[in-house]
């Protein structure tokens, strides 16, 4: 089986667990491949803003019973409160960062869906998108 059908699996994994209010919007998220050192990764993007939402390591053995514990492997983490977090730069002291878990994926994804979270980095709607005037809309 090759990476980008695994990486595929695993997005259709977590949608299936997702909110029903969220599927649609599941339905639109594509998966491409990258690599971190030696290990292929998978990206998940909002396709019409062509925006990355998150990135993860995909495991060697999938295991389904686990594959909703795939944390993120980009600087997004889960503050204690449930929040998810972004570390935009090393200099970053108003968050400790070190001692927060790497936000799971699909949490990640289910955030971005719902309009709670939306991602730092560049896309064409980056201004409104910001000010929370455009959310990701499936409908």
């Amino acid at each position: 089986m090759n990476t980008l059908t695994i990486a595929q699996q695993i997005v259709d994994a977590w949608a299936k667990d997702a909110d029903p209010e969220l599927k649609g919007g599941w339905q639109q998220v594509e998966v491409r491949l990258g690599k971190r050192g030696d290990k292929p990764m998978g990206i998940v993007i909002w396709p019409s803003w062509k925006l990355d939402i998150v990135s993860f390591i995909i495991p060697e053995q999938l295991e389904y019973d686990n594959i909703t514990s795939i944390e993120t492997c980009d600087m997004t983490y889960e503050a204690p409160d449930g929040s998810i977090l972004t570390k935009t730069h090393t200099g970053d002291k108003t968050h400790n960062f070190d001692a927060m878990p790497h936000a799971l994926a699909c949490n990640v994804i289910d955030a971005f869906l719902s309009g709670v979270w939306t991602p730092p980095w560049q896309c064409g709607y980056c201004r409104d998108r910001k000010q929370g005037v455009v959310k990701p809309k499936w409908w």
